[in-house]
């Protein structure tokens, strides 16, 4: 990522990002937090709930006396390794996800950046910062989703336990009677067929 002009700050915040992106994650998607109106969802205004609150959570941890590996950082150092930090973890909401994508696919497109060439192009010094977050942005989202690129028996454990998560959370919403979110009816499952729409719709425009 030379060509992305990042300092050690820019990588130390977007490696740490990665690490906690879902610290404290209680299992359930923000449609439910949302629907059942939990104490997350009213603190955050219903806005991207578990992406704050891991955000949130995260920097809590850095700046404990105990765990804060930044204490050597001056103030303005900080505020810009939270500013990025914040940003990364907000961009794994799914709902920003084709936003995020369209916006590095125009940049490709525009600045005729293909398999390596023109790259250092996508990257301008009167917005260099807001550059540089967007393909951070992209990068972390596409992380977070991606694991199907990994081997199958990988892929294949990481979907298991997903859709067992997403299973309970479709149990729990039908006890409580709120709406059964997508992907999390148990009786309507189609995993394969669910997990080549995803891999088509949501992997393939990433990587090509």
């Amino acid at each position: 990522l030379c060509w992305a002009k990042l300092t050690p700050l820019d990588i130390l915040a977007s490696l740490i990002a990665g690490l906690v992106h879902d610290i404290g994650h209680p299992g359930f998607n923000n449609n439910f937090m949302v629907n059942s109106y939990s104490e997350r969802a009213l603190l955050y205004n219903d806005i991207s709930v578990l992406e704050n609150y891991h955000a949130s959570e995260g920097f809590k941890v850095l700046i404990n006396p105990y765990t804060n590996i930044l204490c050597k950082i001056n103030s303005n150092e900080l505020k810009f390794f939270r500013k990025r930090f914040i940003q990364m973890i907000l961009s794994t909401d799914p709902v920003s996800h084709s936003k995020i994508l369209s916006l590095v696919k125009n940049k490709l497109i525009t600045n005729d950046i293909f398999e390596g060439s023109n790259v250092e192009l996508i990257i301008t010094d009167n917005r260099q910062f807001e550059d540089q977050q967007e393909i951070l942005n992209f990068l972390i989202s596409f992380a977070d989703t991606g694991h199907c690129c990994k081997s199958f028996d990988i892929h294949f454990d990481w979907s298991s336990r997903l859709m067992e998560e997403f299973w309970h959370q479709g149990d729990v919403e039908k006890e409580l009677g709120i709406p059964i979110s997508f992907l999390c009816d148990r009786k309507d499952a189609y995993v394969g067929k669910g997990q080549i729409g995803f891999i088509q719709g949501i992997i393939f425009p990433g990587v090509k």
